[in-house]
């Protein structure tokens, strides 16, 4: 699964012997647990569905979704 140029998502399960696996994933590189990427998808659906509001008066500022969008990223990376 391919998130653009520079992000990749390879999973792979933990060696741990623990009830549930921890999966982990790279993205750009860097390894990040599985459950900071679901935080990080479920903010970007998030702000998504903010921009897809029918009145426009209830829809996002884009200068607040461009912020919101670089925090998800730092909070990632």
């Amino acid at each position: 699964m391919a998130l653009g140029p520079s992000w990749s998502l390879h999973g792979s399960a933990s060696d741990d012997k623990q009830e549930r696996p921890i999966t982990r994933y790279q993205v750009a590189g860097r390894p990040v647990q599985g459950r900071r990427l679901e935080q990080c998808l479920v903010s970007v659906l998030q702000i998504g569905l903010s921009c897809f509001a029918i009145s426009p008066s209830k829809r996002m500022l884009m200068d607040v979704v461009v912020n919101k969008m670089k925090a998800t990223r730092e909070s990632l990376v």
